[in-house]
């Protein structure tokens, strides 16, 4: 009963600091979101943020791979703080690290839900198709484009939860 007390109040926390995230971006004050994003990986992920920003999609995968499972949630995680990251990076004008951050956070998404189907709910199934939409007009990776489809498969085969 503790450990799942502790998962939720992180849970909590998580999604407080999502919030002022957001908050933070809907203001304009783009450098303090960034910053929360960054302390936000450190805090709750354990990531050095200079590592989350240069590493490319394989190499957080492994960073959050525990043995030869993927932890799934702390991938959820990260694909949503690099989803705020894209946005803030679009918002300032900086389109290919919008766009880095865009497909980076797509990848974790689909590899979260891949791991773990329960994590395919409506809403972060809704999370993909905006990042989807972002990234709509330019091209892809082909290893991305095949784990999009091998995605697109296995969701098409989960109802998903509410």
């Amino acid at each position: 009963m503790e450990r799942k007390d502790y998962v939720m109040r992180v849970i909590h926390q998580f999604i407080d600091r999502l919030l002022k995230i957001l908050k933070l971006r809907e203001e304009g004050k783009y450098d303090d979101a960034l910053k929360e994003i960054e302390s936000a990986c450190e805090s709750y992920l354990g990531l050095n943020p200079h590592i989350v920003d240069l590493a490319p999609d394989v190499t957080l995968l492994s960073l959050l791979t525990i043995g030869k499972s993927l932890d799934a949630e702390k991938c959820l995680f990260l694909a949503k703080l690099l989803k705020e990251q894209g946005q803030i990076l679009e918002a300032k004008k900086e389109e290919s690290k919008s766009y880095w951050s865009y497909t980076r956070s797509l990848r974790l998404y689909i590899e979260s839900m891949i791991a773990e189907r329960e994590l395919m709910s409506v809403e972060n199934l809704g999370e993909v198709d905006f990042v989807l939409g972002r990234l709509a007009g330019v091209s892809l990776s082909p290893e991305l484009e095949k784990r999009l489809a091998d995605f697109r498969k296995d969701a098409s085969e989960v109802t998903p939860a509410g």
